[in-house]
């Protein structure tokens, strides 16, 4: 028989009556001519059971495989004594598998999805992957890698990754837990540690931190937390708490209160006021300052009673004592004031105090005793957050309300703008206000000395020249006429100058540079041949052309060459209206006079012909 002959289904029992048939069925297809690879069997091939609680096997062998040629191959299996479910089980098999590729390269390579409830290693079943699993969905022993290869960690995230939703909690948990970055690590939120006030940071040198100006800080060079005084204001006070007792001791010992934690690279103004009695007949005490490494101090410390001075001592190098001694009093004050430059390294400022010679009767630094200290940040003025939709705005210009009004500003584009409120600060020493609700945040110095922008057309400027805005947006120029003015020039500058800024402390106001008010008699009023009227001259000799509109003014004494109105009161009369009367009286008075005058002259001419008439003469 051809291998090339159709065989019909074979209906194959496997019961023990049976084993022959089985044998001689399987030594049949073993006698089959074998050809090539690509021959095939066509027709249906069936092994079933004769039970159905018993199994049965196909058996194929020497290489051969089996082809389904219309559709799917499916094998089942009996999960139980009455289901059938599909599944196939491949045993000791040396190659690799391929489900949708002719060329697999791993034990088992898919070409397409595979959709599964869950993926578990049988090595290890504790290790799976369930998705459907709300409780443990991931288990790995491993490092886990997203958008990248190597994972050195035990999840490995190559990106940005989300962490939690505003409802759930992330657990830090472990024996030790390092948090590094390359850069900056940023907290957009709030952080906090516990709402247990036994619980939240411990260890690293943490003290508590229990008085209104403490604050949490970390040291670079100790790697350690410690509890300090809060610097971030201008001005910080730090007040002694309680009362300070050394006996028997002339070892200088760090001020238990006043201390003060100063940053790298920052400039501090220091004042203090020490308090201190001690029993001895003699004020016999000693005290100093300890500074950061590398910075420098100059300090000047002043003891004395409420009536005697007795000791002035300069401060400047850390550690070095000044000592009280002398004249006998039972409360003592020192009174410190200077400088301190701390360098690259941060650190404490620290006040020290001891007895000069050690005894037994008790030194006390009493408690309200204080020490202030002011950062000096190389600027100078005080500073508002506005905000602006114009990007352009820079350090230095001259703004103005915008049309939106509130807290939104615009470059000043008009000369003496009314509007005018300030100059953007270029180094503002303190910040006052909220963020801007939607534009962008400028910063507008208010008052003290900042840097201004210069109008190329300005006309030369010499401190004390009034700055007022150009016509050119967000630059200043001298002022020279009355109207609104934001500053007072306190440098030189002309035009051509190379530097586009000059210092200016900011004096917001109307002002009138041709209007003087003076008690000291330096103006005075003149007739100018000239211009053929008086004018008003200062005492330097040049002439005030100003001319001054007001609705009411009110003089005690009024002073002027030409006076010149449209109605002048004295009291309740009108000087104007009384002067018409009578220039009316005298008018009528003048035309009665000439009347007269006629009447007499006629008169006169009568006289004249009788006395012709009668021979006399004249008289």
């Amino acid at each position: 028989m051809s291998h090339k002959q159709k065989f019909k289904t074979y209906i194959i029992p496997m019961n023990a009556r049976h084993i022959l048939p089985i044998i001689a069925a399987t030594l049949f297809f073993a006698a089959l001519p074998i050809g090539n690879p690509a021959d095939a069997i066509s027709g249906d091939l069936s092994v079933k059971t004769s039970s159905s609680t018993s199994s049965g096997e196909l058996i194929l062998g020497n290489g051969k495989s089996l082809r389904s040629a219309f559709g799917p191959l499916t094998l089942d299996f009996k999960s139980d004594l009455d289901s059938w479910l599909p599944g196939i089980v491949i045993r000791e098999v040396t190659g690799n598998v391929g489900i949708g590729t002719t060329a697999p390269t791993s034990r088992l390579k898919v070409n397409g999805n595979i959709e599964g409830a869950s993926l578990i290693d049988t090595a290890n079943p504790s290790y799976y992957l369930d998705p459907a699993n709300n409780t443990e969905s991931l288990v790995v022993a491993g490092n886990v890698g997203i958008g990248k290869t190597g994972p050195t960690a035990k999840l490995d995230v190559a990106g940005g990754a989300n962490l939690g939703d505003n409802t759930g909690t992330i657990v830090l948990d472990g024996t030790n837990v390092d948090i590094t970055s390359a850069g900056a690590v940023t907290l957009t939120g709030n952080l906090t540690l516990s709402s247990d006030t036994n619980e939240g940071i411990t260890g690293g040198g943490l003290t508590d931190c229990t008085t209104s100006t403490s604050k949490l800080l970390w040291s670079a060079s100790s790697n350690q937390f410690s509890c300090g005084t809060d610097n971030s204001g201008i001005n910080t006070l730090v007040e002694k708490n309680a009362d300070q007792v050394v006996n028997n001791s002339s070892t200088l010992q760090d001020d238990t209160d006043l201390n003060f934690t100063m940053a790298a690279n920052t400039a501090y103004a220091v004042e203090a006021s020490i308090r201190y009695t001690s029993t001895s007949a003699a004020p016999d005490f000693k005290y100093a300052f300890t500074i950061p490494a590398g910075a420098t101090m100059n300090l000047l410390g002043q003891g004395f009673t409420n009536t005697t001075t007795i000791s002035n001592c300069r401060i400047n190098a850390s550690g070095t004592a000044c000592t009280l001694t002398g004249a006998v009093a039972p409360d003592w004050t020192i009174s410190i004031i200077g400088i301190v430059q701390a360098a690259g390294t941060a650190g404490d400022f620290q006040f020290q105090w001891a007895q000069n010679s050690a005894n037994a009767n008790d030194t006390i630094v009493k408690k309200n005793s204080w020490m202030k200290i002011a950062t000096m940040t190389g600027a100078a003025d005080l500073a508002e957050i506005y905000e602006t939709d114009d990007p352009t705005i820079e350090p230095g210009h001259m703004v103005s309300i915008g049309p939106r009004g509130k807290t939104w500003i615009t470059k000043s584009t008009i000369a003496y703008d009314p509007k005018v409120i300030g100059v953007v600060s270029t180094k503002p020493a303190y910040v006052m206000g909220s963020a801007p609700d939607g534009g962008l945040p400028v910063l507008v110095a208010l008052t003290g000395r900042v840097p201004v922008q210069i109008d190329p057309t300005s006309l030369p400027i010499v401190p004390g020249d009034f700055l007022t805005s150009s016509s050119t947006p967000g630059l200043a120029m001298k002022a020279t006429s009355a109207g609104y003015a934001i500053a007072k020039a306190l440098g030189s500058w002309k035009p051509g100058a190379r530097g586009k800024t000059i210092d200016a402390f900011l004096s917001a106001g109307f002002i009138d540079p041709d209007l003087s008010l003076t008690t000291t008699g330096d103006i005075s009023i003149a007739n100018d041949a000239t211009q053929g009227n008086y004018v008003v001259k200062r005492s330097s000799g040049s002439v005030v052309t100003r001319i001054g509109s007001f609705a009411e003014l009110v003089s005690g004494t009024l002073r002027t060459g030409l006076l010149k109105t449209n109605k002048l009161m004295l009291g309740a009369t009108d000087i104007g209206q009384a002067l018409d009367e009578q220039r009316s009286a005298i008018t009528k008075l003048q035309e009665e006079v000439t009347a007269q005058r006629h009447t007499i002259q006629a008169q006169q001419q009568i006289i004249g012909q009788l006395e012709e008439r009668l021979g006399t003469s004249p008289r």
